[in-house]
């Protein structure tokens, strides 16, 4: 059993987790760019934000109009709202939040799991490699200079593909932190200025 699957790793070579390794990059360098547009693109400054809800809460009804972002549409939810009272109010804050995080958090899912296991998938090519080189080993072939520069290929390939693992890793792991911070940042914001429409409804009861 033993020498069949080690027969069978083998023969399977490195060359295609490298190849996979290469595909996953790309896959999450688009995302990350697609991310990083879109949060810039949904973004308002947060004194802006604080001087249109300033507005909004003296009766302006258009001070939002025209700001983007997660916070802008919470606070639009909330103060559509308004009128249902604070305990509704709470409960309408919780719903918006989590639907607007749901549309930031699109995608960041496969950069978490691409930075968690790129590694684990460029080390499978290393045992792959470093398989190919003891099975020349193990033949008997070792001491023929030609031979000898295949094994060192093949242990050179097998840290190669280690490497390669960790390079797709750590930008998706360093983009998938960014985003996610930024995530929180904003929610907080959020929950922070629709907590002053809260206390605005609570001092009208």
């Amino acid at each position: 059993m033993v020498e069949q699957l080690r027969l069978v790793f083998d023969s399977m070579g490195i060359d295609w987790v490298l190849w996979l390794l290469l595909i996953l990059s790309v896959i999450s360098l688009g995302i990350a760019g697609e991310r990083w547009w879109y949060f810039r693109k949904e973004s308002s400054p947060l004194h802006v934000l604080q001087d249109a809800l300033k507005k909004a809460l003296a009766g302006s009804q258009d001070a939002l109009n025209g700001l983007r972002g997660l916070e802008a549409e919470v606070l639009r939810e909330t103060l559509n709202h308004q009128h249902m009272g604070p305990e509704a109010l709470e409960e309408i804050v919780i719903a918006s939040l989590s639907q607007e995080r749901a549309k930031f958090d699109k995608r960041l899912g496969f950069l978490g799991t691409l930075g968690n296991n790129a590694p684990f998938i460029g080390l499978f090519g290393t045992v792959l490699g470093i398989i190919s080189a003891f099975n020349s080993l193990k033949s008997g072939l070792s001491g023929d200079s030609g031979q000898n520069e295949l094994i060192m290929g093949s242990i050179s390939e097998a840290l190669v593909a280690t490497a390669v693992g960790l390079l797709v890793a750590i930008p998706a792991v360093i983009s998938f932190n960014m985003f996610k911070g930024s995530i929180r940042e904003r929610a907080n914001n959020a929950s922070s200025l629709a907590h002053r429409i809260l206390a605005d409804a609570k001092s009208k009861n």
